[in-house]
């Protein structure tokens, strides 16, 4: 369960990172559904 965790935080820290380095009026890398889905593989 926490190597789980460590590579779901992973992959969201690298998602928000993306994000970040965009300008506003790009599409954003980091969907709600994207997040859901990541969270259904840890229940």
């Amino acid at each position: 369960i926490v190597k789980e965790c460590r590579e779901a935080e992973a992959w969201l820290k690298d998602k928000m990172q993306r994000q970040d380095g965009l300008p506003k009026y790009a599409p954003p890398v980091l969907l709600t559904a994207d997040m859901k889905k990541m969270a259904e593989t840890l229940d």
